[in-house]
C-alpha cells in the first residue's frame, strides 16, 4: 500500500466523525428552541411591538407582535426561536412602513399607555422584564402592566 493511500484511509474515518459531530450540534452554538406567545397591557393585546430578547450568552432573538399581540421569536432564521437561558427583554415601536399596524394599535391602546410601556420596558439597561427560556418553553404570556 502506498503511503498516500494509507493516509487517506486513516483520515476518512476521522473526517466522517467530524462531520457527524458538527451536524449533531457540537458547533459551539447554544441550543435554540421555538418560542411564541402573546403580549398584553392591562389585558389588551399590544400590536406592532418590536420585542428584543437578549440572552446572557448567545445570539439575541426578536419578533414583532401581530394585531392580536402574538409573536414568534427569530434568532438565526425566521421563526426558529431563542437560545436556551436567561433573557433580558426590552421593547420598541418601529412604525416605518407600518401605517396599518400603527392605526390598529391606536384603536386598542392610548398614546399614554404606549408611552407607559416604552418608559418601563423600552431600554435594555432599565427594563425589569426577564424571561428564562428552557427546552420546555412553548407559549409565553408577557404582561406589560
Amino acid at each position: 500500500m502506498r503511503g498516500s493511500d494509507y493516509a487517506g484511509r486513516r483520515l476518512a474515518p476521522g473526517a466522517a466523525l467530524l462531520v457527524l459531530l458538527v451536524g449533531a450540534g457540537c458547533s459551539g452554538e447554544p441550543a435554540v428552541v421555538k418560542v411564541s406567545g402573546k403580549v398584553t397591557h392591562n389585558g389588551k393585546p399590544v400590536p406592532g411591538l418590536f420585542l428584543n430578547f437578549e440572552p446572557e450568552k448567545g445570539r439575541p432573538s426578536w419578533a414583532i407582535t401581530d394585531k392580536e399581540g402574538r409573536f414568534t421569536l427569530s434568532c438565526f432564521e425566521d421563526n426558529d426561536g431563542a437560545v436556551v437561558g436567561a433573557h433580558r427583554v426590552y421593547v420598541s415601536i418601529k412604525d416605518e412602513g407600518q401605517e396599518e399596524m400603527r392605526k390598529y394599535r391606536s384603536e386598542v391602546l392610548t398614546d399614554k399607555e404606549i408611552q407607559t410601556i416604552l418608559k418601563k420596558y423600552g431600554k435594555y439597561e432599565t427594563t425589569p422584564l426577564r424571561v428564562d427560556i428552557s427546552r420546555r418553553t412553548g407559549d409565553l404570556e408577557i404582561k406589560l402592566d
